[in-house]
């Protein structure tokens, strides 16, 4: 097997392929020759690309925002690979000052005083001031829109000044490196405090019994340690090669002139779409919100963004024809492209593996037996199972 990276733990993630991650290797360093290069088309956390990075140039995309800090982090980034600790004895001044404003301000951020785009009047702190200016200090987001549901508030407040911390570090950076690893650190404490499941799509009420014990060991946890400890012991492999992190629908990416050198040259695509009817961004909505850091409109308990994205690949009317699109548009990228497609069979799968198949059948001429693994599915909170996860990889793209 070539040589691979082991995954840096980001995000707790539905679906992740941590567990059946040497297996995918296996099959794509059968496929390629060391140093070429392979697209992370719908890539996630990045948990493959990163992996494959130790022996081949990454071309990686998602058109979720949090999931590109991730990408430009562990996947662009070749030089910013471990914090500096002056980074963060600067990082500390950042946070006491942000943090010792919304102190003062503390009884603001009282339960009937958080922010609700349905309920909230035109004179609320965040109409009135923070959203023409999200960069406007203090820095107050997660402790208006997500304090006494997602986290308790003294972590809401430490989130918001470890954000305008790393903001105000980064502010004349030249390149995103240094910010997308610190932000990335911090990504990985809002998925260790919340107090969810592990996704962000509802928060959990501490009923004071044994099942949500758990609930009042995360309360206690303090977000500032958990950041801190991940930046301190964070560590980045190079591979010396220009690899390239998009947010992009991955249309863009393989239809527009202006991404044609990056991909052009490819020798194998990774396509693991999402399964299911499931609103995937709505799992992820905390995290979105984090690296935009925008004030959004946001409605209903779980105060969900309003431009939230939802792929086609979840809409039952519009799966089969993105299927057909991807594997039609992923053919012409060059005469030699190889495919691989992930995909779960289960009960809560929109699309069966064999029409899946019959698709590529259509614009490859080899797609060889279908292969299977069986393993455990994350799934944050539902019950977790045994599930089939299939891989159909093509080759010989026709003209």
């Amino acid at each position: 097997m070539k040589s691979t990276f082991e995954p840096i733990q980001i995000l707790r993630y539905m679906g992740n392929k941590t567990k059946i991650r040497d297996f995918l290797i296996r099959k794509i360093a059968n496929a390629t020759q060391a140093g070429e290069t392979i697209i992370d088309l719908v890539a996630g956390t990045h948990a493959i690309g990163y992996s494959l990075k130790g022996s081949y140039r990454i071309i990686s995309n998602d058109i979720q925002k949090y999931s590109y800090v991730i990408g430009k982090a562990l996947i662009e980034n070749n030089t910013y690979l471990k914090v500096a600790p002056p980074d963060l004895e600067k990082i500390k001044v950042f946070y006491d000052k942000n943090l010792r404003a919304l102190k003062k301000r503390r009884k603001n951020f009282k339960k009937s005083n958080q922010f609700n785009t349905d309920s909230s009047p035109k004179n609320h702190p965040i109409n009135r001031y923070y959203k023409n200016d999200n960069r406007k200090f203090p820095y107050c987001l997660f402790s208006y829109y997500f304090a006494h549901k997602y986290f308790p508030l003294k972590n809401c407040m430490k989130i918001d000044s470890l954000k305008y911390a790393i903001d105000k570090l980064c502010e004349d950076d030249k390149d995103d490196f240094r910010k997308s690893v610190l932000l990335i650190c911090l990504l990985y404490t809002i998925s260790y405090t919340v107090l969810t499941s592990g996704h962000f799509a509802q928060y959990r009420i501490d009923r004071g019994d044994e099942k949500t014990a758990d609930l009042r060991r995360i309360k206690n946890e303090n977000a500032l340690r958990i950041f801190l400890n991940k930046a301190k012991n964070i560590e980045i492999k190079p591979n010396g090669k220009s690899n390239k992190a998009f947010a992009l629908d991955y249309k863009e990416l393989l239809l527009k002139k202006k991404y044609r050198k990056f991909i052009e040259g490819a020798s194998l695509v990774y396509l693991d779409p999402p399964y299911s009817g499931e609103d995937y961004s709505r799992y992820y909505h905390i995290a979105e919100t984090l690296v935009n850091y925008d004030y959004p409109e946001c409605r209903f308990k779980g105060c969900y963004r309003d431009n939230r994205f939802k792929s086609k690949f979840c809409k039952r009317s519009k799966t089969k024809e993105e299927f057909e699109n991807v594997i039609k548009l992923v053919s012409k990228i060059n005469e030699n492209i190889k495919l691989l497609i992930s995909y779960v069979e289960s009960d809560s799968a929109i699309l069966k593996v064999k029409e899946i198949k019959d698709i590529c059948r259509k614009y490859f001429s080899t797609v060889p037996r279908i292969r299977k693994r069986k393993h455990t599915h994350s799934s944050l909170g539902k019950k977790n199972g045994k599930v089939k996860e299939f891989y159909i990889f093509c080759k010989d793209p026709l003209p």
